[in-house]
């Protein structure tokens, strides 16, 4: 008998992290989400009912009983999350621009769920249109690595482009927002590379023995192989 396997990837932005505080860590699940993953995916992910490992280096094992792994439906924003993922990030060391997934197993009539992360290095950004400029979403952790204000050759679609990231303002976004965000330009991108954004686009810089590669990121994507 065949093993069905769905898997449901994303990456994460500082808001779904928790980073502001207040309430738990979750998953947005937008319209066009909803519209790819099957409803049987979304509706059948309970730990409370479920089978819901988390898997980490080769090992599994239940998600904690006293936390609730759920996909729910938030009428006051009509908004629909997958929460309590918190407990996945801080075994992980999540930090924006990280990809959270969510497998679900199915053998017959039988069906488990199993939830991981890929976490590493890179410069993880957002670009504000309105700003015309990059918000890098895990900016502490890049501030640490001497990358920013330095002239770094990158590559983008296979050409190398000499560049820096450099500060262009900090301000709120909002009057009542508690701190500044910080905004960067990157130096000498084409001319077109706007163009190539989607609306949820993460932009990504990851090095590589010794070389700084550019990319533009989907920020989720779902896929269905059986085996």
């Amino acid at each position: 008998m065949s093993q069905i396997i769905e898997k449901f990837i994303r990456k994460l932005n500082n808001t779904e992290l928790n980073v502001q505080s207040t309430n738990d860590a979750y998953i947005r699940v937008s319209t066009e989400i909803q519209t790819v993953l099957p409803s049987d995916f979304l509706s059948n992910l309970d730990s409370k009912k479920e089978v819901v490992q988390i898997k980490k280096t080769g090992k599994k094992e239940l998600f904690p009983s006293n936390k609730w792994l759920r996909y729910q439906h938030y009428p006051s924003n009509d908004e629909y999350r997958i929460v309590s993922i918190a407990e996945l990030l801080n075994r992980y060391k999540a930090t924006a621009g990280d990809f959270v997934i969510i497998e679900k197993i199915t053998d017959g009539s039988d069906f488990h769920y199993e939830v991981s992360m890929r976490v590493y290095e890179k410069i993880s950004m957002k670009y504000n249109k309105g700003k015309n400029a990059f918000e890098i979403l895990n900016l502490h952790q890049v501030s640490n690595r001497g990358i920013l204000e330095e002239d770094i050759d990158i590559l983008f679609e296979g050409k190398s482009i000499n560049s820096k990231i450099s500060l262009v303002s900090k301000e709120k976004k909002k009057a009542n927002s508690p701190t500044e965000t910080s905004y960067y330009k990157i130096e000498n991108l084409p001319d077109d590379f706007q163009d190539k954004l989607e609306r949820d686009s993460f932009i990504e810089i990851v090095e590589k023995g010794g070389k700084f590669y550019l990319s533009i990121e989907k920020s989720w994507e779902f896929n269905k192989i059986e085996i």
